[in-house]
């Protein structure tokens, strides 16, 4: 075949399948179009993370490698070593969650079996804390690092709001008590805001 006749059979060809790669297109395009409108509203169920409205009292970093943002108080320590009352958010893709973090150093050896919460005239206990602790031959720090439940948030909101707040650190020997101080109470507020920011629910 020489070169005139194979363009005019390639012509021919292509004329003979138009009708049916138009069949083909429009048959693809509702379906693409029903892809991006389901897109579409996924994303408009999700809660909009509305990062640029974190306060500035509110630091973020974030997990690459597990693709999740956490938001921290500014005043919130980040050593473990160091005596804390403190909430913190996790954000992955449209999951929000709160978590609760006490921290407590000592220089004697206690086991903390028990947490007692005291805002004002009011006591809450900790169900079964789970204490990790660590040392470095002279202090031992323990940390609780627990979601928050229905059960914290009763306890969390007295504490915001109270006169005076405390924590009791119990063993089987002995009770050591430290006091929340105002600081942390606003840092508290300050990350219970950020999540709702952030669209989680109470």
């Amino acid at each position: 075949m020489d070169h005139r006749a194979f363009l005019l059979a390639l012509r021919e060809t292509s004329i003979r399948f138009a009708p049916f790669l138009c069949v083909v297109l429009m048959t693809a395009l509702p379906t693409a179009a029903a892809v991006a409108a389901e897109t579409m509203q996924a994303e408009e169920q999700c809660p909009k993370g509305a990062v640029s409205d974190m306060p500035d009292a509110v630091r973020q970093s974030s997990d690459e490698q597990i693709g999740t943002s956490w938001f921290h108080d500014k005043s919130t320590t980040e050593l473990a070593s160091e005596n804390a009352f403190y909430l913190y958010v996790g954000k992955k893709g449209c999951d929000v969650w709160l978590r609760l973090r006490i921290q407590y150093l000592s220089d004697k050896p206690l086991t903390v079996t028990r947490v007692q919460i005291k805002a004002d005239e009011k006591t809450f206990d900790l169900v079964d804390p789970h204490f990790k602790r660590d040392s470095d031959g002279k202090l031992t720090w323990q940390w609780y690092d627990e979601l928050v439940t229905p059960d914290h948030l009763l306890m969390l909101f007295k504490v915001t709001a109270s006169k005076s707040a405390l924590l009791r650190f119990m063993s089987a020997n002995r009770t050591e008590e430290r006091t929340i101080p105002d600081v942390e109470k606003d840092a508290l507020k300050n990350i219970l805001g950020a999540y709702h920011t952030l669209g989680g629910k109470l």
